[in-house]
């Protein structure tokens, strides 16, 4: 009964516009769909402001771009040259931030192809499977920044190396009401250690005393503090 879901729209007419146009419609619906699902599994958690509408605007992309393809190999392959110039350059506080991305890739290629019932069925599972990861049986950190408290911002320390991380952690349990690490990393040829976490600051405790209170810490040799956007 909907076969014109099936074939992509090879000539141009009516009926491919319109065909075309359902399938944009239905991968901004999915965009959506997997916003608002980000937004509720990150919820109490902020959100980069940006993000929700990247995975919705990523959604109607990618369906472009298979209506562009359109099972042409040779297509498909100069699209990949052009599309390798884009980089993500942004780092996700979560790993699961990953599966929300490839969630509105998936959403968008499904939609983009006419699979709209695969793309119905998927993200009723992925939902679902959502909702159950939240059960207590499976054991989710009980941090309070992981679930309750809301980070005031992004702390970057650069240390000596030989510095470890039970070195850092007196001076962040004095002035910081919790933190989360985010990442852990060499720079400048191996010579620095960077950390980065994710912190909320105690109310007596400024910006500006935890950074001159780095600065004399024997080993710290930089500090660098980014707000959250819902903190500015």
């Amino acid at each position: 009964m909907l076969e014109w879901f099936v074939d992509s729209p090879t000539v141009a007419g009516p009926n491919s516009v319109f065909v075309t146009f359902v399938r944009l419609i239905a991968a901004c619906l999915f965009g959506f769909l997997v916003a608002a699902s980000y937004r509720l599994h990150r919820y109490p958690a902020p959100v980069p402001a940006t993000f929700p509408l990247t995975l919705v605007l990523l959604s109607i992309l990618i369906a472009m771009v298979m209506q562009v393809i359109d099972d042409r190999v040779a297509r498909a392959f100069s699209l990949v040259g052009a599309l390798s110039i884009v980089r993500f350059r942004t780092v996700l506080d979560d790993t699961q931030d990953i599966a929300f991305v490839i969630f509105a890739v998936v959403a968008g290629m499904a939609s983009g192809t006419g699979a709209i019932g695969v793309a119905a069925i998927g993200s009723v599972v992925m939902i679902g499977t959502l909702w159950v990861s939240r059960l207590p049986v499976f054991g989710q950190s009980k941090s309070p920044l992981a679930v309750g408290a809301i980070p005031d911002a992004d702390l970057a320390l650069r240390t000596s190396v030989g510095t470890s991380e039970q070195h850092i952690k007196p001076l962040l349990e004095t002035n910081l009401m919790s933190y989360r690490l985010l990442s852990a990393e060499t720079t400048r040829g191996g010579s620095i250690l960077e950390w980065r976490y994710a912190v909320q600051f105690k109310s007596d405790v400024t910006p500006a005393d935890l950074i001159e209170r780095c600065c004399k810490t024997d080993g710290i040799q930089n500090v660098e503090i980014k707000m959250r956007e819902s903190c500015k």
